[in-house]
């Protein structure tokens, strides 16, 4: 069942069809996918399939793996069964990523929930449906590869512990209990894809779906009783009363090509109450109509229930959506100044089932696609993938356009790319007259200590790079050359080393950036066009154990770029401000960052840090829900540190905006002008004090100096007035925790067996605790726990005897309690 909280913006990862850092992945808001306990006694159990038994080592040709956060390993069991049954079921090149929960869920009723964590449009992928979105992990079985960065979750999973649950994986569950097997095999259903984006608008008037004019793929194969596809827009308009009376008619169907087949030409029946139900309408199969064998996807799940076995039906339905897919790769021909008779062009066609080896095709035009003919392409034998054919040139100086497709035994047409009628392959035959191109984000300042510089950058050309090197100067001396060399893809980069020069901050560095192409006439490219980058050198203090400052002569502790430390209007004090407003790009996929780093180091304390500091925090809010790192998280502060003087960093804490405080959100949104900036100037009663806990075990060692940077990140169009930090105060953690919270909470028996209860404040209450463990030398014993604040219990009993630290946090509250296990 679906919770509609989507958004246009939200929903699409614009991506390199590459693994990508996570900076720069954008995943999309959070689709979140529930599953309801029925009230009903239904003992049943249908047994895994076949597929299951018969796979090795309990491993299927599919691989899911799991991340578990705060559970119990009886639990973990029948989650990993249901996996495996899974794993058994998709796909062998199937790679998918899970991160479970064990937390309690207040929503009545709610056995457990999933979310997908990207949408993908499908002409970025290749897929047989370019103009529908697909979910992250259909989208990348579809691709081959993974988008998102290896340790990012494809699905979220999500089980309630308070639910009164059958742990066994034998289907024997009793008429009191709900089987867990079969609520994560409902969840991870929906997680490849098994949902809708139909709602409704506000007043019950109208209906309307996807994302722009973009569905989801499970949409386009819903329709009505006489067979009209809802995204149909010459049958319902979308946002229209027609589309909202189909939705609740009670007659909707999911009728694709595999469905068709599996029914003998018949369709299924969907869940389509009379009363609209964003939490089960269209996303489930119908309740009443559903045969037994394939009923795990109906609304609800009931007591005694036990379906192990996805069915035939669940799958031909995510067979259609893409998990059956045919996958065209080819590698485009490169522009060419050679006289050639002809282009030899060759494609690997894979596919999940059977395609048509007769109709493989190459499609081809020398005239923009005003006439075109067609070649057959041909395989060496029948076993072999790989197909090709020969393209004719007639003439030099010539454009030739192309595109690939082939047919599946399901009559469905897959076409490489997917936007061949928009955007087909290209090759140029004939004198190249076009220069490379150099992508390079300039360096534009480093640390004197540190003993290396990195140059980097992306160059392409349309025949291909001959040479790319960097001309550099130091202190205004004699240009010296140095090569970029090729790393994979296209990118190019060198490190220059830096280790004998002893700079101070006096000293310059200039370089420039050049590439020549391959052609016979070679053609040069330097970037900057005119000039040369121009790089700052930063000293660094002495390493301290903490610091503070209340800005009044902090200038020179810091460096600085889009920030001041000064006053502002309405602010008498000196404080850290980012320009008022910050400035955002005015073009797409452009962003600014502006960040302070103080250049005192700290001393990384076994215990970790804490950072006090008082702000306002006044940056365009992203979307509800959404999530740092994510497309629609829109602009955004961060704090982050480097243990090796700013060659790499990390965050400290996610990174947040205006969303952070209702009373910043509600001021920042309260005046915006046409063009969506927010004119709303803060005073000093908007400043709120934050305190941030930072610890990072086994990536920082203890004793290590730290150089942090305050970052204000902007994307495209919007803006606001920015940030202001005060009062700002870096301690060990311990110390800070102690002398700022020493008196929060109650906690008994200390001494104990390690059953901790606890009392909370009011101002304390949420839904849920976070904590660490810390041994008596500080170091992390565990880690982002979690306990219940209804059920406010501690239970750390498994470790040996002891002096420990506890870390809590709620929120912006934190405390660390000293508690002493006795056996």
């Amino acid at each position: 069942m679906i919770l509609k909280k989507i958004s246009l913006s939200a929903l699409f990862i614009f991506v390199l069809l590459t693994p990508v850092l996570p900076q720069s992945f954008k995943p999309d808001n959070r689709i979140t996918v529930v599953s309801y306990a029925g009230t009903k006694v239904n003992r049943m159990y249908l047994p895994p399939p076949k597929e299951f038994f018969n796979k090795k080592d309990s491993k299927g040709g599919a691989e899911i793996s799991v991340t578990y956060n705060n559970f119990p390993v009886t639990v973990q069991k029948a989650v990993d069964y249901a996996v495996s049954i899974m794993e058994a079921l998709l796909p062998e090149d199937t790679r998918i990523s899970v991160t479970a929960t064990w937390k309690r869920i207040s929503q009545r009723g709610v056995l457990g929930n999933s979310a997908i964590t990207g949408l993908v449009p499908g002409w970025i992928i290749d897929a047989h449906d370019p103009y529908s979105a697909y979910p992250l992990p259909l989208a990348e079985k579809i691709l081959g590869e993974s988008i998102n960065t290896d340790y990012s979750a494809d699905i979220d999973l999500e089980i309630n512990s308070t639910i009164n649950w059958y742990f066994g994986t034998d289907g024997n569950t009793p008429s009191s209990q709900y089987d867990l097997v079969t609520v994560v095999i409902h969840e991870l259903c929906h997680g490849l894809g098994f949902f809708d984006s139909m709602d409704v608008t506000d007043d019950n008037s109208a209906a309307y779906y996807g994302f722009g004019s973009f569905p989801l793929i499970y949409d386009t194969f819903v329709e009505n009783l006489s067979g009209s596809r809802l995204t149909d827009t010459l049958a319902f308009e979308n946002y229209s009363p027609a589309l909202y009376s189909a939705i609740t008619g009670n007659q909707l169907y999911f009728s694709g090509p595999l469905v068709n087949y599996y029914l003998s030409g018949g369709r299924v029946r969907l869940w389509a109450p009379p009363t609209w139900d964003p939490g089960s309408s269209v996303s489930h199969l119908d309740e009443n109509t559903t045969l037994p064998v394939n009923s795990l996807m109906t609304p609800f799940i009931d007591l005694g229930e036990a379906i192990h076995d996805p069915g035939r039906l669940i799958l031909s339905m995510l067979g259609d959506m893409g998990w059956i897919n045919t996958r065209i790769t080819h590698e485009p021909e490169h522009d060419t100044e050679e006289p050639v008779p002809g282009i030899t062009i060759s494609a690997t066609v894979k596919s999940d089932t059977l395609f048509n080896r007769d109709n493989v095709r190459l499609v081809w035009s020398m005239d923009g696609f005003a006439s075109r003919d067609t070649l057959p392409m041909s395989a060496v034998n029948e076993q072999s993938s790989l197909f090709s054919a020969v393209l004719p040139v007639s003439g030099y100086n010539t454009r030739l356009e192309y595109y690939i497709y082939t047919e599946d035994i399901f009559s469905r047409i897959y076409r490489m790319p997917s936007l061949a009628d928009e955007a087909p392959y290209s090759v140029f035959i004939g004198t190249d007259t076009v220069k490379p191109v150099i992508d390079h984000s300039p360096v534009t300042w480093f640390f004197s200590m540190i003993d290396s510089v990195s140059f980097s950058a992306s160059v392409t050309d349309n025949i291909g790079v001959d040479t790319v090197y960097a001309e550099y100067s130091i202190r205004e001396g004699e240009w010296i050359s140095i090569g970029l060399e090729p790393l994979a893809g296209d990118l190019y980069k060198t490190v220059l080393s830096v280790e004998e020069e002893d700079f101070s901050e006096t000293d310059s560095l200039r370089y420039r950036i050049i590439a020549y192409d391959k052609a016979g006439s070679p053609n040069l490219r330097v970037s900057p066009s005119e000039g040369y980058y121009a790089v700052s050198i930063v000293t660094a203090t002495d390493p301290v154990e903490r610091y503070s400052t209340n800005f009044s002569d902090a200038f020179d502790d810091f460096y600085l770029e889009g920030f001041r430390t000064g006053d502002a209007d309405g602010f008498p004090d000196r404080a850290l401000h980012s320009e008022h407003p910050y400035a955002s790009p005015e073009e797409d996929n452009s962003e600014f960052d502006f960040f302070a780093i103080l250049r005192v180091p700290v001393i990384y304390d076994p215990s970790g840090l804490t950072l006090a500091f008082d702000e306002i925090v006044m940056v365009e809010p992203g979307e509800d829900g959404a999530l740092f790192g994510t497309d629609d998280f829109y602009d955004y502060v961060v704090i982050e540190a480097s243990a090796d003087y700013g060659k790499t960093w990390f965050a400290v804490a996610d990174g947040y905006d205006s969303r952070y405080r209702s009373a910043w959100m509600n001021a920042y949104t309260g005046s915006i002008d046409e063009e969506g900036n927010s004119l709303y100037v803060p005073s000093v009663t908007d400043i709120y004090d934050h305190v941030i806990t930072a610890d990072f075990p086994g990536l920082v060692e203890p004793g290590s100096p730290l150089l942090i940077r305050f970052r204000l990140h902007s994307d495209p169009y919007a803006n606001g007035w920015g940030w202001m930090l005060d009062n700002l105060v870096i301690n060990p953690l311990f110390e800070t925790a102690e002398e700022l919270y020493e008196d929060s909470l109650l906690y008994y028996p200390n001494p104990g067996n390690g059953i901790i209860n606890l009392e909370i404040p009011q101002s304390w209450v949420t839904d849920e605790l976070s904590y660490s463990i810390y041994n008596a030398a500080g170091r992390v014993v565990a880690i982002n726990m979690t306990a219940d604040t209804a059920e406010p219990i501690i239970d750390i009993s498994g470790l040996s005897q002891g002096v420990y630290f506890i870390r809590i946090m709620s929120g912006n509250r934190m405390a660390v309690l000293k508690y002493n296990l006795v056996k």
